[in-house]
């Protein structure tokens, strides 16, 4: 009798771990499909408003350009090229060529460099051996054009 008593009670905690169990999953799944079912609303509502947008004529905050240049940083004065001492102290020989050395500011690029010393961007890496694509830094010395 104890032991039929026992084998009820272990079928009865079984049963009762395996119907919870489902009903978590049951609550689990509900939620997440809950959750779903915002993002697709909130998805909706963006497409509507990027075709209300696009069929007005405005432009969609995703296609802004996120990097604009403001008027004052375009009407700022470069800086001055900076020239290193060794630049500075070598006396000028009409028949030795100089060279001279742009110490890399914060911002510039290899394009704005060559404008400052009138030469193309292509003539600036082949004088300091770098390419189009190869990163500059700030603190970097580049060999420019001495009589320029």
């Amino acid at each position: 009798m104890i032991v039929v008593l026992l084998a009820l009670i272990v079928a009865g905690g079984i049963y009762y771990f395996i119907t919870k169990r489902s009903a978590e999953g049951d609550t689990t799944l509900q939620s997440k499909i809950a959750s779903l079912e915002e993002k697709i609303a909130v998805l909706e509502k963006e497409m509507a408003d990027f075709r209300a947008k696009s069929a007005t004529g405005g432009q969609a905050p995703s296609l802004v350009n996120p990097v604009e240049t403001s008027p004052q940083e375009i009407e700022k004065p470069e800086k001055p090229a900076q020239l290193t001492t060794e630049s500075k102290t070598k006396p000028v020989h009409p028949k030795t060529t100089q060279k001279r050395y742009h110490t890399v500011q914060k911002g510039e690029t290899l394009f704005k460099i060559s404008k400052k010393y009138g030469i193309t961007v292509e003539e600036l890496c082949k004088l300091n051996g770098l390419s189009r694509s190869q990163p500059i830094r700030t603190g970097q010395k580049l060999l420019v054009p001495a009589g320029k």
